[in-house]
């Protein structure tokens, strides 16, 4: 007896969470194929195909042209799909694991292999049969056989048919004082629908294949849902709106840069979700509330710094709501000559980034630096050497209070001197 392998996968709550149904096959384990069917696959791993056969498929041994009534394999030969664009849709490499589809709309198989190429069309292909799956071909494993996982209760059923996954449809952005109608696509009998608390239902049964409901105009802006649930108060299909105008909660970038001609990229980031979810369709940065050198690209802007100071990034978005609230970020922008110390005040680690003297840099040279920190009384408390890059001196320990860092480039004679503020 031949062995092939199958994979089953559990969902668990909606299936169609994210705006997205389908249909669950139906299955067939009787070991009767019926006559015609389909197979859905990627043959070469490239784009959704259906491969047609007319024929009852034969019994037989994987890679057999011979009839075998207790074989483990369905055989047949595919003709071209009497679908527009009329095509042959033959199986190729990649193709196994597909499913074979009877007339009934029910899977009998999984696609193994044959020898079909776009240049020989009409070749033999082999599917490992469900009902031989159904048993795991007599595994000893019971985890190995199909109705361990699709007949957990015994029943033994020989065929399911397939369902239709519900979907709720309806806007995914809500605006206060709006009525929305939702509806459901396939719904199951007995279902009934609900609603985050941020909604309020208008409709009354609450069984009907529509519902409409309003914000709550005594909350805020903030992610909204709407549910079908089963008989047996089970969540079985989720729709997710937005209420009101978007909200972003903060911008991501570097807060402490280089003058010149090098652009910075800041990112927008949504409060409850992604861009998408609130249908956003513009947006509007500024750099010290002015557009210039600030370049938007919808939800992140490039900055642009030219003089030493420090910037407010902001940026808010706009839905068919209204514009939301902005979102702020301080950016210290410094001479790439000097040096520059950070986080300032500090409670903790002082990070101090070494400039590069303008003296140093017409002639090309590395300059090895000495850098010291002292207290109001001129006492030395922390001296390292560095020749460049970012140096640190932990500050934990130290009172709060005024210190001066002291910074040698070994070419002037006075120090870099820059005031430290020390913060518990």
């Amino acid at each position: 007896m031949q062995s092939f392998g199958f994979t089953t996968k559990q969902y668990y709550g909606a299936v169609s969470s994210e705006h997205i149904s389908g249909n669950g096959l139906g299955w067939d384990r009787s070991g009767l194929s019926g006559t015609g069917g389909v197979m859905i696959h990627h043959p070469l791993a490239d784009r959704k195909m259906i491969a047609t056969y007319s024929v009852t498929p034969a019994s037989s041994d994987y890679n057999s042209t011979s009839n075998n009534a207790s074989g483990d394999y369905w055989r047949v030969n595919w003709i071209q799909t009497n679908v527009n664009p009329f095509r042959h849709g033959i199986p190729e490499n990649a193709s196994s694991g597909a499913p074979w589809i009877n007339s009934q709309g029910r899977v009998i198989g999984v696609h193994r292999g044959g020898y079909t190429t776009c240049s020989n069309l009409t070749d033999d292909s082999w599917a490992g049969k469900f009902s031989s799956s159904w048993t795991g071909n007599g595994s000893s494993d019971a985890r190995r056989r199909l109705n361990y996982w699709l007949d957990p209760a015994g029943t033994n059923p020989t065929t399911l048919d397939g369902r239709q996954i519900p979907l709720i449809v309806g806007a995914t952005t809500i605006c206060f004082g709006q009525s929305i109608l939702y509806y459901v696509l396939n719904a199951p009998l007995g279902f009934s629908w609900d609603n985050n608390n941020n909604l309020l239902n208008l409709s009354s049964p609450n069984t009907n294949t529509t519902i409409t409901v309003t914000p709550d105009n005594n909350l805020s802006n903030g992610s909204s849902a709407v549910y079908i649930k089963n008989s047996s108060g089970t969540i079985i299909a989720t729709w997710y709106s937005w209420v009101g105008p978007p909200i972003i909660s903060s911008i991501s970038g570097p807060t402490y840069v280089q003058t010149g001609y090098y652009d910075r990229t800041y990112y927008s980031n949504f409060s409850g979700g992604q861009p998408s979810l609130y249908n956003t369709n513009d947006y509007e940065w500024l750099l010290n509330h002015s557009t210039i050198n600030i370049f938007s690209y919808g939800h992140y802007a490039n900055a642009f710094y030219f003089t030493e100071s420090s910037y407010y990034v902001t940026v808010r978005a706009q839905n068919t709501c209204g514009w939301g609230s902005k979102a702020n970020l301080i950016v210290y922008a410094y001479d790439s000559s000097r040096s520059l110390s950070y986080p300032n005040p500090t409670s903790d680690v002082l990070n101090v980034e070494v400039g590069q003297s303008s003296s140093s840099k017409s002639e090309g040279t590395s300059l090895t630096y000495d850098i010291r920190l002292y207290d109001g009384q001129g006492i030395l408390l922390r001296q390292t050497s560095s020749k460049g890059g970012t140096v640190q001196f932990n500050l934990s320990n130290l009172p709060d209070g005024i210190y001066y860092l002291h910074i040698y480039d070994g070419v002037n004679s006075k120090p870099e001197i820059q005031q430290i503020m020390v913060e518990h």
